[in-house]
């Protein structure tokens, strides 16, 4: 049996696993695919980082935590005889994806990166190269809608002159008093955006261009003709890239046929 590694958090992960065992189970028609019934079966393994403390359920194997480095994941990949790896990290997983390409890379197993496609600016979009720049570009006072994750606050902590409503999956355990955590899961509606900035009277939309359909915040922030400061995406590692779960399944049957 051949195995695969998914490794695992957005979205696009959780679509890829459950297109991946619907058709695996023949759910779904797939003539002329790995998933026919004469064909070896496959192995699927979600990977997740563990940073969610409740992450939504995946329709296939799952392990949790990390691999300790490009050292450790090299060492799973060999043990447990990965045929494939398929990154559908979040675009700003850099580490993981870059280990995830030195490792395959080393053992010269086949790695596809599966990437919802970024935003294309709107309304009055400001772009930064780092949290920091986007941060410090905000002036003083600012009502800011924070959706750039718990793990890299200090930077907000820093701006004790601004309001910062900071949303994530999971709130931070401590934070000074000028930043309000707001944990809640998405997806969310523009109607729900809408309300939430008239609520805290927000001024500023501060984000990361995660992209994909997730996109609400953006649209409600437009509407109001709210200024966006955006951090772009750092730059794309890997050689192989697909926008679509369609267009990662048909390399998976391509590679696991060689």
């Amino acid at each position: 049996m051949k195995t695969v590694l998914l490794l695992a958090g957005t979205a696009e992960a959780r679509q890829l696993a459950t297109a991946y065992c619907a058709l695996a189970s023949h759910e779904v028609a797939t003539s002329g695919t790995i998933f026919q019934q004469d064909a070896p079966p496959v192995r699927l393994i979600a990977s997740l980082a563990g940073v969610t403390a409740k992450p939504l359920a995946y329709s296939c194997e799952t392990r949790k935590g990390g691999f300790d480095g490009v050292g450790g994941l090299h060492a799973y990949l060999k043990r447990e005889r990965i045929a494939a790896v398929i990154d559908a990290t979040h675009p700003f997983a850099v580490g993981m994806s870059r280990n995830a390409m030195d490792a395959c890379d080393a053992l010269g197993v086949p790695l596809l990166t599966l990437m919802r496609q970024a935003w294309e600016p709107i309304g009055d979009w400001h772009s930064f190269a780092t949290l920091e720049k986007a941060i410090a570009a905000l002036p003083l006072g600012a009502r800011v809608l924070a959706t750039t994750g718990r793990k890299h606050i200090d930077p907000y902590i820093a701006r004790d002159d601004l309001y910062v409503f900071l949303r994530s999956v999971d709130g931070p355990d401590v934070l000074p008093a000028h930043i309000v955590p707001i944990a809640v899961r998405g997806p969310f509606t523009v109607h729900a955006e809408t309300a939430l900035m008239k609520e805290h009277h927000i001024t500023h939309l501060l984000t990361r261009n995660a992209g994909g359909e997730s996109r609400a915040r953006l649209d409600a922030a437009a509407s109001f003709g709210l200024p966006i400061h955006v951090v772009e995406r750092p730059p794309q590692l890997a050689a192989t890239v697909v926008h679509t779960v369609a267009d990662a399944l048909h390399w998976l049957d391509d590679v696991l046929r060689d």
